[in-house]
């Protein structure tokens, strides 16, 4: 499972419905004509993470990467041949770095016959200052990731603040999701406690609800698969219902140690001993609360 899904979902929500003046960077300066489905029918599931055909007809694969990654390349040549298939345009594929740590994956990939190039970008390439400049609500959060983004926490925090309704929710939602990339979670919590009382609703929110159906559905999916398999070992359909039963609540576990850890890092063992004591329905309360939470003892309240 991926650690860093949630922020996977917000950059790519991000970029697809605010189209921030960095989208058109990327691309070179080539407007985006539309986004196309990024989901591949195969007997291994793939799904790219935005995939558009811009206006010279050439296809734009853009993928987000919140940690080193050694197998980029290999993955890069897959999605860059399916999507030539399916599409029968060129393509071309950029990378967009976000995660804290020094970029260490290189961007070529010589296997022979086949080799494979792309655009590997380190999101901290731009200041912060530059993607604020645009006026734009969808660079607010990109400005935090970029170059200096730190030091402009108040002055990101600021023009949130003057933004009105849905896009203020909005891009609220946004940094609070992405904030754990860079360890911000804190510091971006007492700036917009200036800002005054604000309230966000998993439910009538479209992205925290979105972020919540992908972990719920991705840890419970990996749980039930085990607790089958533990089920059909044993031979019996008492065992199989009860094994089944067993891996959505690891499922859930496991999801929520997943974002324990991206958001907060490291879990400490009074947290760990909640982890294993908890039955599903409060795993799956404490889940929707990591989301929005500032603390790890926020997080795992009851």
């Amino acid at each position: 499972m991926k650690s860093h899904f949630a922020c996977d979902r917000v950059l790519r929500d991000l970029f697809q419905t605010d189209h921030p003046s960095l989208l058109e960077i990327l691309t070179g300066g080539v407007r985006v004509r539309e986004f196309l489905n990024v989901e591949f029918p195969r007997v291994m599931e793939w799904r790219a993470d935005l995939i558009a055909l811009l206006e010279d007809d050439t296809i734009f694969h853009f993928e987000f990467q919140g940690q080193n990654d050694d197998e980029i390349a290999y993955r890069k040549g897959i999605y860059g041949l399916l999507i030539a298939q399916r599409h029968k345009r060129r393509v071309r594929q950029t990378v967009l770095y976000v995660g804290a740590a020094p970029i260490r994956m290189l961007s070529q990939l010589n296997t022979g016959d086949i080799q494979v190039a792309f655009r590997l970008i380190d999101i901290r390439e731009f200041d912060a200052e530059q993607l604020l400049s645009s006026g734009e609500p969808g660079d607010l959060a990109l400005a935090m990731l970029a170059k200096g983004g730190m030091e402009h926490l108040t002055e990101i925090a600021h023009r949130v603040s003057a933004l009105s309704g849905k896009a203020r929710v909005r891009v609220l939602t946004q940094l609070i999701l992405l904030s754990g990339l860079r360890e911000l979670s804190g510091r971006l919590r007492m700036e917009l406690n200036n800002m005054g009382s604000i309230q966000i609703d998993i439910r009538d929110n479209e992205i925290l609800r979105e972020v919540w159906d992908e972990i719920w559905a991705e840890g419970t999916a990996l749980g039930i698969a085990q607790g089958k398999a533990e089920g059909k070992a044993e031979g019996k359909a008492e065992g199989k219902a009860e094994g089944e039963a067993k891996g959505k609540t690891e499922g859930l576990r496991i999801a929520l140690r997943v974002q324990l850890q991206a958001k907060f890092g490291a879990i400490p063992v009074w947290a760990e001993c909640l982890l294993q004591d908890a039955p599903a329905s409060q795993l799956e309360t404490w889940l929707k609360q990591v989301l929005v939470a500032d603390s790890m003892q926020a997080a795992l309240a009851a």
